[in-house]
């Protein structure tokens, strides 16, 4: 990359709330830009403590956390979704993360998971996502008789699948990586599809249009 910053088409900052994140989408917003000023303006690390690791993935780890001091109950909690920036330019994969970045910052969708804010430091790049408290779809498919979902499930979960993707694809973005472990669960039992690193999303920016 030379003299130019890959990072800086990442910008940290604390997304603005979506029409469909509803009330918890406001409220995340609003607590974490509250965090954001009692830290001096800037989003940071400090600003959240650590609860458990989620989960590794071939470009990252997820852990959950919890802004710290959240007198709120529950406490409102996140996932973080953490890159090493060295590692991302010594596999080739600075685009894919752009990429991500790139479709997380502009999907709004009931059933795409949603980006909170962004962090930046000197080694590492976080997404601060949506926590679903379900987990991977994979875990439940696992938990089944016979490792098989009822047909009356396999409609619903495939049903709200194909609405995202259709979004998506609305949007130009082409999703390349659907498997299970890729579609969360949120704590009402819908899908979340996330992982968008090796979508196809074209070189201009998403456009956000109403599903």
């Amino acid at each position: 990359w030379g003299a130019v910053d890959p990072w800086a088409a990442v910008p940290a900052r604390v997304a603005p709330p979506r029409p469909h994140a509803g009330e918890a989408g406001v409220k995340a917003a609003a607590a974490l830009n509250a965090a954001a000023q009692a830290a001096g303006g800037t989003l940071s690390l400090a600003c959240f403590r650590r609860v458990r690791q989620l989960g590794t993935g071939d470009v990252g780890l997820v852990d959950l956390v919890e802004l710290a001091g959240d007198a709120t109950v529950p406490p409102l909690r996140f996932a973080m979704k953490t890159l090493d920036k060295a590692e991302m330019l010594e596999r080739n994969k600075v685009m894919r993360v752009q990429t991500e970045a790139r479709v997380l910052a502009s999907a709004d969708h009931p059933f795409v998971a949603r980006l909170h804010a962004t962090l930046s430091t000197p080694t590492h790049l976080h997404f601060v996502m949506e926590h679903c408290a379900g987990g991977e779809l994979y875990g439940l498919l696992c938990r089944q008789p016979g490792k098989r979902f009822a047909e009356t499930a396999a409609r619903f979960y495939a049903a709200e699948v194909v609405a995202a993707l259709q979004y998506l694809h609305l949007h130009g973005v082409v999703y390349r990586d659907l498997k299970p472990e890729n579609v969360l669960l949120t704590a009402a039992g819908h899908v979340a599809l996330t992982d968008f690193d090796l979508s196809s999303a074209g070189d201009a920016p998403v456009a956000r249009l109403a599903p």
